[in-house]
């Protein structure tokens, strides 16, 4: 055997030795990564593990180590960065599966990656608390992204409620997914988590004046635009500003009314009693506010009387008899003016009352 020979015999054996010790290498360091990934609560040593991993795995591969193994130890965020690399290699991916495997949820991830491998977006969103939006742009991020109108509006409640001390806000928020093909009953139905339109406590009502008000008082063409009809919610705006229509300032009476809230709607929501109390305390009588505000803004006398029936007020009651025939005098004819005449006594007011009383006593007694 020459010398050449013998050259090519040490080369071919130096390859084959370098070989099956870089392999025995990377199959060793691969079980030894997997040993610290698996084990290992360190998170430093973690952290350098899954970076080598995610670095040096074809190498790995290339040493006879399965590939599926590998994938199953290398980080999700990093199957995802190299998701092609690892197909080409002959791997068998499952996006979504893999998004779900991420620790910690998805906050760390790109969503125009994820959209653009295909994942269900959807599926994330829903399983994913982290991907509640927090702003307007952060909805079209979302969507944009390939999350559904329908999950990124539910998505979006948290948002939407907090957007309630800010009208304008809100109905950007809204407006945009109306837009967007949300039914308008929906809409409503996100509203009425907001404003309490059965059982209210005036309380809560406070946070949210501004936006009963916008939607009662605002631009008529603004909020039936996304399905809000401004009516449906008179009674908690009438819990706000029912002081404010009694007529004990001159300039704001009844016949002020912004136009979504009728007088009988005003009246009912208001109460009878409460009427009665606060023209009272502010040294008026009823027949003040019928004469000077019920009345003149175009109220309907046999209403204030159904109102009275509907407070059980009493004839035999000095305070609901006075009620009651300030209503007869005032033109009703639902009230039983029989009844006023046999319970009616002057002796029982003073001042005011008692001449009212008197002379009602006096005018009708001859009929």
């Amino acid at each position: 055997m020459n010398i050449i020979n013998k050259l090519h015999i040490l080369k071919d054996t130096a390859s084959l030795t370098y070989e099956k010790l870089s392999q025995n290498f990377w199959c060793g360091t691969f079980q030894a990564l997997q040993k610290c990934i698996q084990e290992s609560e360190d998170e430093k040593k973690l952290s350098s593990a899954y970076s080598f991993l995610a670095k040096h795995w074809p190498k790995m591969h290339e040493a006879g180590v399965d590939l599926e193994e590998i994938v199953q130890v290398l980080h999700p965020l990093d199957i995802i960065e190299q998701f092609e690399a690892l197909q080409d290699a002959g791997a068998h991916l499952d996006i979504d599966q893999i998004v779900r495997s991420i620790p910690g949820g998805h906050g760390k991830i790109d969503l125009h990656r994820l959209h653009s491998l295909g994942a269900d977006m959807d599926l994330i969103a829903i399983h994913d608390d982290s991907l509640e939006p927090c702003s307007f742009d952060e909805i079209n991020d979302l969507i944009i992204n390939g999350v559904s109108v329908q999950v990124t509006f539910d998505l979006s409640e948290s948002l939407i409620l907090g957007s309630a001390e800010y009208p304008d806000t809100l109905f950007k928020i809204l407006y945009f997914f109306y837009s967007n093909g949300i039914d308008s009953w929906k809409i409503r139905e996100m509203i009425n988590k907001i404003i309490p339109v059965k059982f209210i406590d005036e309380s809560s009502l406070l946070y949210i004046a501004d936006l009963i008000d916008d939607i009662i008082e605002g631009r008529p063409d603004r909020w039936p635009i996304v399905g809000i009809k401004s009516k449906e919610y008179s009674k908690p705006w009438i819990y706000l500003h029912c002081d404010d229509y009694l007529g004990i300032k001159p300039e704001k009476t009844l016949a002020n009314l912004p136009k979504a809230i009728s007088i009988r709607d005003f009246i009912h929501h208001t109460g009878l009693p409460y009427i009665i109390s606060k023209v009272n305390y502010h040294g008026l009588t009823l027949k003040d506010f019928i004469g000077l505000n019920y009345l003149p803004a175009g109220g309907d006398i046999e209403e204030l009387a159904k109102e009275a029936n509907y407070a059980r007020l009493q004839y035999e009651d000095p305070i609901d008899w006075l009620t009651l025939a300030y209503l007869s005098d005032s033109g009703s004819k639902l009230v039983n003016r029989k009844m006023l005449l046999e319970y009616g006594d002057p002796s029982r007011y003073n001042a005011i009352d008692y001449d009212f009383a008197k002379k009602f006593m006096e005018n009708n007694s001859d009929h």
